[in-house]
């Protein structure tokens, strides 16, 4: 059987399969926080410079030896301390020491979002609003960013001698991932946020066999199988008309890029050494523990309604779904 007509083929599976999971166990109630997919962290720096009175106060607290306290400060610089708060929270907070007329603040972020297969070199920033634009002008990067990681796979796909069918999904996902950006963005500026423009600081070198099959394997079969479960949930729960029929088209797109994963991994494993291979799988078992992990980071309940993300449990039982898949697969 063709490689084109595989993935085809296991596309169809997954399509039942994550329809199924996804809709198993609708949102009731509406608890008052929902959980939904991670994005990779997201590093900042703030400039602050002729500061008011309140972040002089921050300042002081955040470089007095005694106290040491910086985290009001990056909530205050970062905009958190509102009631609304931004999608994500601060995993690290920084002062570099004032130079001049200027003090620097570094923030880390880890951002509740769903979205796009992740390209090494990526680097997210956070939205200057709040609320649903926030975590929709951070799934547009996310879905932007799958445009490079897809382009590369096709490249790498074609100078490792895969069929020829697999490279060929991997461009006609390029496009879908163009035109899944172009409806998200206009999702985010539909509710007020700018979408910051993507940085991707990836080098143009064939990577090894063994490291396409560990990203595949990570943002392929284990990351773009649960994004595809939560936008399918999207497209049925969402309790804004226009985002449900966004996701329509985006939860069939991203299942028929899961697919492509499995086949580009089980391609690659049956071209791996046994050391190799065990070494793929041990990345797949960390992603998988690392997004039942992620699934429990909360944003705001509605929010969640609106974008029609799973509550805490139903993502905690897809996580351990897509964990379960991906374990059977390999």
């Amino acid at each position: 059987m063709a490689h084109g007509d595989v993935v085809e083929q296991r596309w169809e599976h997954l399509r039942a399969l994550i329809r199924r999971l996804a809709l198993a166990w609708p949102m009731v109630g509406l608890p008052g926080a929902l959980a939904g997919c991670s994005c990779p962290d997201v590093d900042q720096v703030y400039l602050l410079r002729q500061p008011d009175d309140t972040t002089r106060a921050l300042l002081d607290a955040c470089e007095d030896p005694a106290r040491h306290d910086c985290q009001p400060l990056c909530e205050h610089v970062a905009g958190l301390s509102g009631p609304a708060g931004l999608v994500g929270q601060i995993t690290h907070c920084e002062l570099h020491k004032p130079n001049g007329d200027y003090a620097e603040v570094h923030i880390r972020w880890a951002s509740s979002c769903p979205g796009g297969r992740r390209p090494e070199g990526l680097v997210l920033a956070p939205s200057a609003t709040a609320g649903a634009g926030a975590l929709f002008a951070q799934v547009a990067q996310l879905e932007a960013a799958s445009v490079p990681a897809f382009e590369r796979l096709a490249s790498e796909l074609r100078a490792h001698g895969a069929p020829p069918a697999l490279a060929v999904e991997a461009t006609r996902a390029r496009a879908d991932e163009r035109r899944h950006a172009r409806v998200v963005t206009a999702l985010a500026r539909r509710f007020g946020a700018a979408v910051p423009r993507l940085q991707v600081r990836q080098e143009r070198y064939v990577r090894s066999l063994e490291a396409v099959a560990i990203e595949n394997a990570v943002e392929g079969c284990v990351r773009e199988t649960y994004g595809a479960l939560v936008a399918t949930h999207q497209a049925a729960c969402a309790a804004d008309p226009i985002v449900r029929l966004a996701m329509t088209t985006i939860a069939a797109d991203e299942t028929k890029h899961a697919a492509l994963a499995c086949v580009v991994d089980e391609w690659a494993r049956s071209r791996l050494s046994a050391a190799a291979h065990r070494r793929v799988a041990g990345a797949r078992g960390e992603a998988c523990e690392s997004l039942a992990h992620d699934v429990e980071r909360a944003i705001p309940a509605a929010v969640a309604s609106l974008a029609g993300l799973p509550d805490a449990g139903a993502a905690r039982r897809l996580a351990r779904a897509v964990g379960s898949f991906a374990t059977e697969a390999a």
